[in-house]
């Protein structure tokens, strides 16, 4: 895909919200940078972000920490409640 944006098949990577495109904090700016290094820009529809200005990059930032929090969180519960079932089983 960063080859095919790099050839100028594409200049934007549109996703739903940060947290499809990546659920970890360093996976998103690295994502983030590569596709930077490609020309294409990354675009998100829920979140409201401009990555060429100091703000967008903070906003992205945290978009990136909450994507990741939620992650962990949702695993976190996950395995709590499958220990709950092994012990009522």
């Amino acid at each position: 895909m960063l080859a095919d944006g790099s050839d100028g098949e594409f200049d934007a990577l549109i996703v739903p919200n940060i947290s499809r495109s990546s659920r970890r904090t360093s996976h998103a700016f690295t994502q983030v940078e590569r596709l930077e290094d490609a020309g294409v820009a990354l675009v998100s529809v829920q979140e409201n972000f401009d990555l060429t200005r100091p703000a967008g990059e903070a906003v992205f930032g945290m978009a990136a920490v909450l994507a990741q929090l939620d992650r962990e969180q949702l695993l976190a519960r996950t395995v709590a409640g499958q220990r709950a079932k092994n012990r009522n089983d």
